[in-house]
């Protein structure tokens, strides 16, 4: 059983399984044409992320509690911030903005100490975009599929990038 799964991996070119499963396929047989062409591609969608607001929106959020990194300096009971994009609001489990969402979370889309919580302890997804989709323009549930097509441009980069990479460590 163990060789099959070797071998598998020998001929789909998988490097490991716990980089998020993406199946990289053999670039060995890449010609310069198909190489430029996923340059091309990469380039667009990069292109596309800078252009879009959605894309490039920002949001102030507290940090855990982890010790300090070298080079961060905070006054005591001060907490850390960090920007971060709205995929990061993303459910990992389900690959989708989640419909609910936690009073953390709720505070950092909404801007406010204290959300208004569901008897759950939740704040509705719509209650929650309401501040950035007025900001952006858009209806809440065109921003949701916004962030979520993000996402997923996102991960093509992602695997286009870790693609071109290997062909290029192969040729070198």
């Amino acid at each position: 059983m163990e060789a099959m799964f070797s071998e598998l991996g020998k001929e789909t070119g998988i490097k490991n399984f716990a980089e998020e499963t993406l199946i990289i396929p053999k670039t060995g047989a890449l010609s310069a044409e198909e190489f430029h062409n996923l340059e091309g591609e990469l380039a667009g969608f990069t292109d596309v992320l800078k252009s879009d607001p959605v894309a490039s929106y920002r949001l102030n959020i507290e940090q855990s509690s982890h010790p300090l990194k070298s080079g961060q300096v905070s006054k005591r009971n001060v907490p850390l911030k960090k920007q971060v994009d709205l995929t990061a609001f993303i459910s990992i489990r389900e690959g989708s903005f989640p419909a609910e969402l936690n009073e953390k979370q709720a505070q950092a889309l909404m801007g406010i100490a204290h959300p208004m919580l569901n008897a759950r302890g939740k704040v509705d997804a719509c209650w929650a975009l309401d501040r950035i989709s007025k900001e952006l323009g858009l209806e809440w549930e065109v921003l949701i599929k916004q962030i979520e097509n993000i996402a997923k441009i996102k991960k093509q980069i992602k695997e286009l990038k870790m693609r071109l990479d290997l062909y290029r460590s192969e040729i070198s």
